[in-house]
């Protein structure tokens, strides 16, 4: 979580995106690799509820993913950061409700087109796993 204050910090660059909001469900093509997300994934469906996106990676940061949309949708620093720019955590419903509350800045036109987006499938659970992953193949000592 908080991928765009993340990269931020750590010398990246976020800022509001031109193209305006990104809402619903998105898909992103897997481009880079690290050891906690199986190798042979090449597009996920996430939920998105973004102005802001990543637009400059933080030094030795690796992209994970990208889309069409957002060129920066996933990140990893070593073993020590992972960041990702969709929400796995959403659901539906919640989507919803936020397009509700948000409708007038994100547009009519915007905001129907992702409810439909929202009818299809997501992969927020597999994502959750590989966010399960990164944390367990930490030195809990540490």
């Amino acid at each position: 979580f908080g991928h765009q204050i993340v990269a931020h910090a750590l010398g990246g660059n976020a800022a509001k995106f031109d193209d305006g909001w990104g809402i619903g469900t998105m898909p992103i093509k897997m481009v880079g690799a690290v050891d906690w997300i199986p190798s042979d994934i090449d597009q996920l469906d996430l939920i998105h509820v973004h102005q802001d996106q990543v637009m400059t990676l933080p030094p030795d940061a690796v992209r994970l993913a990208q889309s069409d949309f957002c060129k920066n949708a996933a990140f990893a620093i070593g073993k020590q950061v992972f960041a990702i720019q969709g929400h796995p955590e959403f659901t539906p419903a919640y989507t919803n409700a936020l397009i509700d509350i948000r409708e007038d800045k994100i547009g009519k036109d915007r905001a129907a087109k992702a409810r439909i987006s929202l009818q299809k499938s997501h992969d927020g659970r597999r994502v959750g796993g590989w966010i399960l992953d990164f944390f367990a193949g930490h030195d809990r000592a540490a």
